[in-house]
């Protein structure tokens, strides 16, 4: 049998006329195997691919004899699909993060805790309750969905294994890079920065590193471990051209640690927005990376991290202060150290949501990564 003519959209498709189906003669046609494959192989090659809406729906049962005339298929198009959303994914990243200018990669580690673990579950609950938000931000006039910004998941790290995670999480901010992609990583633990500023330092010897948080985060080492978040600023520094670690927020941490970062970084106690504003001519000209501990927001505002200080600063000031960085090279990121089970009213998850949210704007904005 030759099929000669083909069905159009909408259109309901029969034996009616023999000729112009089938050049098969007599009173009734045989809905066999060959005559189900000879329509649906010639339906599936000339008209529109069922993924863009178009079906081909059948109307008699296989092995069933109908009279020349009785409706054997329809083509039709399908109802557009419900809209859906993941939870899985930050809102307004693209789903493929391939094509990213900036990319979200979230660093579920938290082995080196030292007061409250959880900070492993940050990734997951700050994508979540960046649904509570919206893609755009009136404070910067931006908005998400403008521009190229992807989520690429978690990377699936090894419990409890610290210089494994921190290879892996290494190994998959060289191949990001490598792309031309600017990371942005989600703790997770503080100690998770490390890896990410490490592959920025490969590609930009001279980066400049803008670090806030509570904790000066300097000690050699803690508890005998000289990999632990309360040591990542110390590897951070060493690793770094001198006078290259600019400190801001700092409101805690041994004699020793303020000793040694009187004399080997920036520090700045206590704020954020004033010193940031007076560094900015210091930055300008160099990339630059920020390290964000969310504690560095106080805790009446921010409760659910895994050392609280109180004394911080506000959210407006961060947020005033992440605003900024729009005139610095900012070529990589992370937020750390947001630890869900201790703030069961979810305002800690909202607020580092939207802090990611005006980071990832600023980031993604025209000119971000030229400046």
């Amino acid at each position: 049998m030759q099929l000669v003519m083909m069905p159009q959209l909408g259109e309901t498709v029969s034996e009616a006329t023999v000729g112009a189906w089938l050049k098969q003669p007599g009173e009734h046609v045989a809905v066999d195997e060959s005559l189900l494959e000879v329509l649906t192989d010639k339906v599936n090659a000339e008209v529109p691919s069922p993924v863009a809406g178009v079906v081909v729906r059948w109307l008699v049962p296989e092995g069933a004899t109908v009279p020349v005339g009785t409706p054997l298929c329809e083509v039709a198009e399908e109802a557009s699909p419900p809209a859906f959303f993941r939870l899985d994914r930050f809102i307004g990243t693209r789903p493929d993060a391939r094509d990213a200018s900036v990319v979200l990669m979230g660093l579920p580690m938290d082995w080196t805790a030292s007061f409250q673990p959880g900070s492993r579950f940050g990734p997951t609950r700050i994508r979540e309750a960046s649904y509570g938000l919206e893609t755009y931000s009136p404070m910067l006039d931006r908005d998400l969905e403008d521009y190229a910004v992807g989520d690429w998941g978690d990377l699936e790290l090894p419990m409890g294994n610290v210089p494994g995670s921190l290879d892996m999480i290494r190994a998959a901010a060289r191949a990001l890079l490598a792309r031309g992609q600017r990371v942005v990583g989600l703790g997770g633990e503080h100690l998770v920065a490390l890896p990410l500023i490490e592959a920025a330092l490969e590609r930009w010897p001279n980066l400049a590193v803008v670090h806030w948080d509570a904790h000066t985060d300097l000690r050699d080492q803690y508890l005998g471990q000289p990999l632990s978040h309360a040591t990542v600023l110390r590897r951070v520094a060493e690793r770094c051209q001198p006078g290259s670690v600019h400190q801001f927020g700092i409101r805690s941490g041994t004699r020793a640690e303020f000793q040694w970062a009187r004399a080997h970084t920036t520090l700045h106690p206590r704020h954020v927005l004033e010193p940031l504003a007076e560094a900015l001519p210091a930055l300008r000209g160099r990339p630059v990376y920020l390290t964000l501990d969310v504690d560095v927001i106080d805790p009446a505002y921010l409760p659910g991290t895994g050392t609280p200080e109180p004394g911080g600063i506000t959210p407006d000031e961060a947020f005033q202060a992440l605003h900024l960085l729009r005139d610095v090279q900012l070529v990589g990121a992370d937020v750390v150290e947001t630890m869900p089970a201790a703030d069961m009213s979810q305002r800690t998850a909202l607020l580092a949501a939207k802090l990611v949210r005006e980071l990832l704007l600023v980031m993604a904005g025209p000119g971000a990564a030229d400046r």
